[in-house]
């Protein structure tokens, strides 16, 4: 039986993102006749989920559980080391971020101007920057393993900012769970969820996402001003764990606080998306957004940027738009304006709808099953 470790911070099933993503890939993994390891720092473990779990004593510095990590791997004898991100002892490393280098210049350009003084200035943020430079520097030239990029764009990184052999590069892109996210469910939650935020006719834009400043928020909340001095009928709901207060003041000083509502964190998303009739993603950075992926499972155009790896996916006009600039607001507006036209955007439903099934987690799990026999 072939032995697999999974390696990363935090598993929890129930958690978001590369944690739940980390679980389903285990699952479908010892259905496929692996024996699996979980090394992570923190976790939450499933019930009768056959996985072997291990957890290290947490530190705060990103080297010192890169550090551990090795150590630990010296004397767990397994076939292959799949690492997301955490250390540089490997055989696949799958960064699900994206190169870090370029998520921190990305996260830069979301910033106003004193707000990247203040954190190019700060001795704890020059200290995670320097360690995340010398993580990365040991992840990309000192291993021999293969890299899993989730998008070409992370490929194009990889290259560009670490110079990282393309012949050791393959390119698997995110999957969704499509039986969760499906519009089967469309019925059971639309008219409930419409009801909660006081809609009638109105057309409802969704946003997702729990970085409220690297996803776009701002610009979001910007472009919903636009409508208002138009008198337009659509509404704002979003989502995400961030803290709220700060964008709620946004929200009143633009006076389209009764435009939008906060939902704050949802364990699960998926009633609002069904809910929904577009999703807007004016995103500064995702290496292959899995909320984008979600959004076209559940039967949603899509607006985002091309900086999101999932837009390689789309064809514009077809599945959505893409914004060459997340701070234009004017850009975002005049996309989401377009999708007011109900057959326009009923017909990218549907074709949105059939590429959220091509991407399914499975297809995900047998490209990198497909990585683990080659290396095997």
């Amino acid at each position: 039986m072939p032995s697999i470790a999974l390696v990363l911070d935090r598993f929890d099933p129930l958690g978001g993102g590369l944690e739940r993503w980390a679980h389903q890939l285990g699952q479908y993994l010892i259905q496929a006749g692996y024996k699996v390891h979980v090394v992570t720092f923190d976790f939450r473990e499933p019930v009768n989920s056959g996985l072997v779990f291990h957890r290290l004593t947490r530190s705060s510095s990103r080297l010192a559980r890169a550090e551990a990590v090795e150590i630990f791997l010296k004397q767990l004898k397994v076939d292959i080391v799949h690492d997301m991100g955490v250390g540089w002892s490997f055989d696949i490393l799958q960064p699900h971020a994206g190169s870090k280098l370029a998520n921190y210049h990305h996260d830069l350009r979301s910033q106003s101007f004193w707000e990247r003084l203040k954190r190019q200035l700060s001795p704890s943020q020059l200290k995670g920057y320097w360690e995340m430079r010398i993580l990365e520097r040991r992840q990309y030239t000192s291993s021999k393993g293969l890299f899993i990029a989730v998008s070409k764009m992370v490929q194009t990184h990889l290259q560009w900012y670490h110079k990282v052999d393309p012949g050791r590069v393959r390119v698997v892109y995110n999957g969704v769970d499509v039986n969760r996210f499906s519009l089967k469910h469309r019925e059971t939650h639309r008219a409930q969820i419409r009801k909660n935020l006081g809609l009638e006719q109105e057309v409802l834009f969704l946003f997702v996402g729990n970085n409220f400043r690297l996803k776009g928020l701002r610009t979001a909340l910007e472009a919903m001003r636009l409508f208002k001095k138009d008198h337009l009928h659509v509404h704002l709901a979003i989502v995400g764990g961030e803290p709220i207060e700060p964008y709620r003041k946004i929200a009143k000083r633009r006076r389209v606080g009764e435009l939008v509502t906060f939902c704050g964190f949802i364990e699960d998303p998926t009633p609002y998306y069904m809910a929904a009739d577009v999703l807007i993603h004016p995103t500064f950075y995702d290496a292959c957004s899995l909320v984008v992926l979600e959004a076209w499972a559940s039967g949603l155009p899509v607006i985002t940027t091309r900086f999101n790896g999932a837009g390689e996916l789309m064809t514009v006009g077809i599945h959505g738009f893409l914004m060459e600039d997340p701070n234009n607001a004017e850009e975002l507006a005049m996309r989401m304006k377009s999708l007011l036209d109900a057959s326009l955007r009923s017909n990218m439903a549907e074709k949105a709808y059939a590429l959220g099934l091509s991407q399914s987690a499975e297809k995900n799990f047998q490209g990198i099953e497909k990585i683990y026999k080659e290396i095997s």
